[in-house]
């Protein structure tokens, strides 16, 4: 892991030890309180900060791409999470997180809906890196009609 110093600043802190653990959905190793270890609601939060590794985006303020951050490739458990929130029925805001699997058996959409509406820049990383042009909090934030629109698909 690379620690931020003034000669090498690393935007993007360490990811948890129990990164790995908690984000397979294989492990089916259990807590002392007989809760699973993987979980995705647990994942998700650990992951969260990194999904600015993912993409490309040219956006310079509203979802920055960090994916030359040092600590980027430690993420990579994360990728079942960045699969899941871009498993859509359609449209990117048309997000499908359910599914008949341990690891997924206690995501409760409300969960990530009320997530995404109090961690704004998490929100902005989700929605906003499928658009290259600047988005500048005129109006010009990714809406649900824009989503929808087949034009930006």
């Amino acid at each position: 892991c690379i620690l931020s110093t003034p000669e090498r600043p690393a935007n993007l802190a360490c990811p948890s030890r129990s990164l790995a653990a908690t984000c397979d959905k294989y492990n089916s190793a259990l807590n002392p309180d007989g809760s699973r270890v993987a979980m995705f609601e647990d994942c998700y939060e650990m992951c969260k900060p990194s999904f600015c590794c993912i993409h490309d985006s040219k956006s310079v303020e509203y979802s920055p791409s960090c994916s030359s951050e040092p600590n980027c490739p430690l993420y990579f458990p994360c990728y079942i999470i960045w699969w899941k929130l871009h498993d859509t029925i359609g449209p990117a805001n048309f997000l499908r997180v359910s599914q008949r699997e341990p690891f997924y058996e206690t995501v409760d959409f409300n969960y990530i809906l009320t997530d995404l509406n109090l961690d704004i820049p998490f929100f902005q990383q989700l929605f906003g890196h499928h658009f290259d042009q600047e988005i500048d909090g005129d109006g010009n934030e990714p809406t649900n009609e824009l989503l929808e629109d087949p034009a930006n698909w």
